[in-house]
């Protein structure tokens, strides 16, 4: 998937740096180049513009790059960091054999924007690899204990470990905006915790790796990590080794602030590529292979998702239903050909001990398309599981090899509380919805038989007959007609 930077944002950025060299707010900048710049090695002249007192570092062009080793900077705050459209942040060869080395590190930013539209950082995941083959911390840029920390635009290639790394249980309100996170190690991005975040227009593609693989991944190191406000809007995980959004809640008790996270909008395809290595699924969600009796509550909605392209399964869970619930939302589901999976599982938490019930999912207005001749939905219990409990869902499902007898597996599960699970199947894709303001050529007579799946208005210009059914749970649909409908 090519990303294509709309010129609006070039303006903007022009704009405000108009803003700050001629408008009425009193400004200070610099070219970081000034302070030093050596093509063969720029760390001090980047650290020292960094540190500078001017509000506004430019990190300005540079044909050779911006060669340098690990940074890190403790508390750069109240400041703007522009990296000019060209730039390339690159790791020098040789400097980074340390196992955390980092890109560029900051720790404790407070009221900083960075902005890099059409800038790259660059690192050498095949060094790292020959280095050490399980490398997962040479990190490309890492965010620690942030407090009002906006990142705009920025390129991100082929670190040691994760694209982006956000720690610190005191971060709070971070913006992630128009990034471009591609072949990392690791992850994509790595969140450990955040009080606010917003990760909106991001591209998360092609980490691969021996650790973790994942596009996306929620990894809290402890209780008093959190996940809170956290919207991802308008964002994309494709391509990449693993699952494309992981949730490892492992450290999370009931202690733990409830979770609060939204995923809007967003695209999943093509994930979990690299088949040797469980979970092959787009989405995963455990609470932990421990916490079964007070794990950490709250929500994650998924709403709008579309995932495409799955190679295995759309969602797994080991969750106990009490844990934080998953909900799905008006969300589109397309497995490949070929899939023995089922799209949809959930497994007992445990196969050892006595654990709770396994639940806590719900699935409204769901469209799902797959082939193979197994469930779409499959349970997979044990005698030291309660039950299940709490799991609904209303799907439209598109299979012409299962019928309603087979089209969910429940395997040892010992009692049902809250239990609800609604679908259709169809034989085939359903017709495209009309196109705004009509269905129909407005012909004189119109005979509906295809089932509506969508709002939408059909329109005859005399006669409109409708044999059909109504398989939706959202908008309405009008048939209009000159001189008679009929409904059979």
């Amino acid at each position: 998937m090519t990303i294509k930077l709309p010129s609006t944002k070039i303006v903007l950025l022009l704009t405000a740096l108009s803003v700050l060299a001629f408008g009425k707010i009193e400004a200070s900048q610099v070219k970081a180049s000034s302070f030093g710049y050596n093509s063969s090695d720029a760390t001090d002249a980047l650290k020292a513009a960094f540190r500078s007192n001017y509000d506004t570092v430019i990190v300005d062009y540079k044909a050779a790059g911006w060669n340098v080793g690990p940074i890190t900077l403790f508390d750069i705050k109240n400041k703007v960091i522009i990296f000019e459209p060209g730039v390339v942040l690159r790791a020098i060869t040789g400097r980074f054999n340390a196992r955390n080395a980092k890109l560029l590190k900051l720790a404790r930013p407070l009221n900083l924007t960075i902005l890099g539209y059409g800038a790259k950082f660059k690192m050498n995941k095949a060094e790292y690899t020959n280095l050490d083959p399980n490398t997962e911390y040479r990190v490309s840029f890492e965010i620690q204990h942030g407090v009002n920390v906006t990142v705009k635009g920025l390129t991100l290639e082929e670190s040691g470990g994760d694209g982006v790394y956000l720690s610190g249980n005191t971060s709070k309100n971070i913006v992630l905006e128009d990034l471009n996170v591609i072949n990392q190690s690791r992850s994509g991005i790595t969140i450990i915790s955040a009080d606010g975040l917003l990760v909106k227009n991001c591209d998360f593609s092609g980490t691969s790796g021996p650790i973790v693989g994942s596009g996306i991944k929620f990894e809290p190191h402890g209780i008093d990590d959190k996940f809170i406000d956290v919207r991802f809007e308008d964002c994309r995980a494709f391509d990449n080794g693993q699952a494309g959004i992981t949730f490892g809640l492992n450290h999370m008790t009931s202690a733990t602030a409830p979770l609060d996270v939204v995923f809007k909008d967003c695209y999943l395809s093509n994930n979990s590529i690299e088949s040797r290595r469980n979970p092959n699924t787009e989405i995963m969600l455990s609470n932990g292979t421990t916490n079964y009796f007070a794990p950490v509550g709250g929500k994650i909605r998924f709403e709008n998702l579309v995932v495409e392209n799955v190679r295995k399964s759309v969602f797994k869970t080991r969750k106990v239903y009490n844990a934080v619930k998953a909900e799905f939302v008006n969300c589109s589901f397309k497995v490949k050909p070929g899939s023995l999976a089922a799209p949809i599982a959930m497994e007992t938490p445990n196969y050892r001990i006595n654990v709770p019930h396994l639940g806590g999912v719900s699935f409204a207005n769901t469209s799902l398309e797959y082939s193979n001749a197994g469930p779409f939905l499959a349970i997979y219990g044990s005698p030291t599981m309660a039950g299940l409990r709490d799991v609904t869902g209303d799907f439209l499902i598109t299979n012409p090899n299962i019928t309603e007898d087979d089209a969910i597996l429940y395997t040892r599960v010992n009692s049902y509380i809250n239990v609800n699970i609604n679908f259709d199947i169809l034989s085939a894709p359903p017709p495209p919805p009309p196109p705004p303001g009509g269905g129909s050529d407005c012909s004189n007579t119109l005979n509906i038989t295809a089932n509506e799946t969508s709002a939408g208005i059909r329109e005859a210009a005399q006669t409109l007959t409708a044999s059909n059914a109504i398989l939706h749970s959202s908008g309405t649909v009008t048939y209009k007609a000159g001189d008679k409908v009929t409904l059979k």
